[in-house]
């Protein structure tokens, strides 16, 4: 017998929210060209499309918006985001800018998304996220994939069957540069109210800031 594919409701969705992510920026052209995507999207009226300005690349989970932590997530960062966001940022330092490339459109019951090739340094990063918080004894949790969430659904039980032709028909070959992150603080689900708590640069080792000072240092003339 066969399973019928149904959408998930999110209950979240333009709710007041708590979380803190570490996400990447998308560049303006892999922005535009998502949005693109969407558009050609046939999308019934309890589709829930995402906003331009909330689009992103997922990296890192630090305290999850559904998870529930037995206390305020702002009393938790409090005690440990200092921390976490220092290892993170030496962490990323030593790593160079990374290519994403998103490949194909995936239907889920929960969510369509832009499902993007495996990046090592990405794996690094979900790695240290999780040491953190094993370390602080909280559920350590990370994303399997690299994604970005275009669409989530307004109502459970309605079969996707014909969402899922129309990604099909969807080509996706988009790229972005990731050269820094974004740690964040989630106030509005899905992403549509944030904070900036701190951006992490990537490749910003010792080494190469002291080769970037001689850079910029006037070299003796020669005789």
């Amino acid at each position: 017998m066969q399973t019928t594919f149904t959408s998930e409701a999110d209950p979240l969705w333009s709710k007041p929210c708590r979380a803190y992510n570490l996400h990447a920026e998308l560049h303006t052209r892999c922005r535009e060209d998502l949005v693109e995507v969407q558009d050609r999207l046939d999308l019934p009226s309890w589709a829930l499309r995402c906003p331009s300005s909330s689009l992103h690349l997922s990296v890192a989970t630090l305290l999850s918006v559904r998870e529930d932590y037995g206390t305020s997530k702002d009393v938790v960062w409090a005690l440990s985001g200092g921390e976490w966001s220092e290892s993170l940022r030496e962490l990323v330092a030593g790593l160079q800018p990374f290519e994403v490339s998103f490949t194909r459109l995936q239907v889920r019951r929960a969510a369509i998304i832009a499902l993007a090739t495996p990046v090592p340094e990405v794996d690094e990063i979900r790695g240290r996220a999780r040491h953190l918080l094993l370390g602080a004894g909280l559920k350590p949790d990370q994303p399997s994939i690299i994604h970005c969430t275009l669409v989530r659904y307004g109502l459970a039980g309605l079969n996707l069957e014909a969402l899922a032709r129309s990604a099909r028909g969807v080509e996706l070959s988009v790229k972005t540069t990731v050269t820094q992150l974004v740690i964040s603080k989630e106030s509005v689900y899905p992403n549509l109210v944030r904070e900036t708590l701190g951006r992490l640069q990537l490749g910003v080792t010792a080494a190469s800031v002291a080769k970037a000072v001689r850079r910029t240092q006037p070299q003796p003339k020669s005789t």
